[in-house]
């Protein structure tokens, strides 16, 4: 009888194998989501009690204002101190961002400001996720993107976006996406990438000359062309405060 089933055994599966295998095959991509979750968790439960230090509450008074309708004042110090005091019960630092950022947290600006924050976590997450299958797919094919979703955690600058609620994740992913584009020869959509993270120009000048050192005419003009738009409603621009708020209004 034994060696009936081992010999049945040998050409067939043994059973629970096929559970295993997928097991196997799903469990690191589960693991690390559910510990990105765990991060989002444990960022989103503590800021109630350190909302008054952290960065995010400034960029949430400039969504307001624009939710609002109160574009022209985006710049307006006395405008932000009052949204500022208004949603945060305190004065921070002033946003003096280009203004098409406002409208990145935009969706952030529909709920509470607690609520607000946990939604931008979930955002972070998900670029984190979205860097990592850049990585796995294009640079790093013998790594999984469970490996690198959670990679950057080990960085202080990555935890210190999730604390603060910042914008850094976003650069990250396009300056990833801008130099995959340069090595397909996109040159056009690279140059545009680039400019899209001038809101931190910065930690991008780098990359900048590295594209003046290339000699990739074609992604550094497309860079400048796009760049024109959105710091002419910049803070230190002609008209900024007027011409910004006609913008986020219309």
């Amino acid at each position: 009888m034994l060696q009936k089933l081992s010999r049945h055994y040998t050409t067939e599966q043994m059973p629970g194998e096929e559970g295993k295998r997928v097991w196997r095959r799903w469990s690191p991509g589960i693991l690390s989501l559910l510990a990105l979750a765990y991060v989002v968790h444990f960022f989103s439960a503590s800021f109630p009690a350190r909302q008054r230090g952290a960065d995010f509450p400034e960029f949430y008074a400039a969504a307001r204002i624009v939710l609002e309708g109160n574009g022209r004042q985006l710049y307006d110090l006395r405008t932000q101190e009052e949204y500022q005091k208004r949603y945060s019960g305190r004065i921070g630092t002033y946003f003096n961002h280009p203004a098409y950022e406002a409208l990145i947290y935009l969706p952030c600006a529909l709920f509470s400001p607690n609520a607000a924050y946990t939604v931008w976590c979930w955002l972070n997450a998900g670029l984190m996720l979205l860097f990592a299958i850049l990585l796995s797919r294009n640079v790093l094919t013998r790594w999984g993107w469970p490996i690198l979703t959670l990679l950057p955690l080990v960085f202080p600058a990555v935890l210190l976006d999730f604390f603060q609620g910042q914008d850094s994740l976003i650069l990250l992913v396009l300056a990833t996406s801008a130099i995959l584009a340069l090595r397909r020869n996109w040159d056009i959509s690279a140059g545009c990438l680039f400019a899209c993270g001038l809101f931190k120009f910065h930690l991008l000048s780098t990359l900048v000359v590295m594209l003046l050192c290339l000699r990739r005419t074609r992604a550094s003009d497309s860079l400048a062309t796009a760049a024109r738009w959105p710091y002419r409603h910049t803070p230190g621009s002609s008209g900024q405060s007027r011409r910004s708020g006609n913008h986020l209004e219309s």
